[in-house]
């Protein structure tokens, strides 16, 4: 009976001993919380991931490759312009041959898309044409329709300070793209006409030469006056649908200035010529 106190005293120890082990316990949930701390480390890391995700969002940066291509599409615009006023010098080189060059081009292209319509009867007044243009070989203006029409009303001091700027009296009727008349109106003040000479740069003297009458008869008064012509051929031949005037003419001329009915400009005899006062004059080849 002795001897199981003795083991019961033994147990004792051992349970005694057990509560001094739970200390090294205790340290082992402080090893747990060191983890515990390392966790919240780990979880910058997590956000990191993010982080490299949105590297790959930041695929759109990779557009800037594409912008090379964008930055060719302006060149490729920087040299249209450059070819264009090649294609473009002709017709524009000035208004009048712009305006002949397009003007054949709409005509033609109206022709050619049937856009034209062809039972139309279209009117139309053209007013505001130039006084005068620029004649390059002589250097100098000439009067766009004659010497004797009228400056618009505001233009008549443009005649002697900008002469190009002013604008004539003058109007064309139009049918179907036909100018079937035209006419103006005239100068009827002698200082007036005088200026319109002096900007052909017609000297007084060449004034009085050739236009002395003119400019004596303004000078005891004349009335405003102005007028327009008719063709009758033009007239048939907006009628008539047909696009030659000299199917229109009684006797029409050929390109060399020769009319095929009559056989005109003939040889003329020598005596005709003396009385006439006429001395012709052959050119050498």
């Amino acid at each position: 009976m002795g001897r199981p106190r003795k083991n019961e005293e033994e147990t004792q120890e051992q349970v005694e001993e057990t509560p001094a082990d739970e200390p090294e316990a205790e340290a082992v949930p402080a090893a747990e919380e060191a983890p515990a701390e390392e966790a919240p480390v780990e979880e910058p890391e997590v956000e990191e991931a993010p982080v490299a995700e949105e590297a790959p969002a930041e695929e759109p940066a990779e557009q800037p490759a594409a912008e090379p291509v964008a930055e060719e599409e302006p060149a490729a615009e920087a040299e249209t312009p450059a070819e264009e006023p090649a294609a473009e010098e002709p017709p524009a080189d000035e208004p009048a041959a712009a305006a002949r060059v397009l003007g054949a081009l709409r005509l033609h292209l109206g022709r050619e898309l049937e856009l034209i319509d062809e039972e139309a009867w279209r009117f139309v007044w053209i007013t505001d044409f130039p006084m005068f243009e620029w004649d390059d070989e002589a250097a100098r203006w000439k009067a766009v329709h004659h010497p004797f029409t009228r400056p618009a009303h505001g233009s008549e001091e443009l005649v002697a300070s900008d002469p190009g700027a002013a604008i004539a009296h003058a109007y064309d009727l139009v049918v179907n793209g036909i100018e079937i008349g035209g006419g103006s109106f005239r100068i009827h003040e002698q200082e007036l006409q005088a200026q319109v000479f002096s900007a052909l740069q017609l000297s007084d003297e060449e004034q009085r030469r050739k236009f002395g009458f003119l400019l004596d008869a303004l000078a005891m008064g004349a009335p405003p006056h102005g007028g327009i012509a008719f063709g009758i051929e033009r007239i048939l031949m907006a009628l008539g649908r047909e696009p030659n005037l000299r199917d229109m003419i009684a006797f029409p001329k050929n390109q060399a200035g020769v009319d095929p009915m009559s056989g005109a400009p003939s040889e003329v005899e020598e005596e005709l010529l003396q009385e006439l006062g006429i001395q012709l004059r052959v050119q050498p080849d």
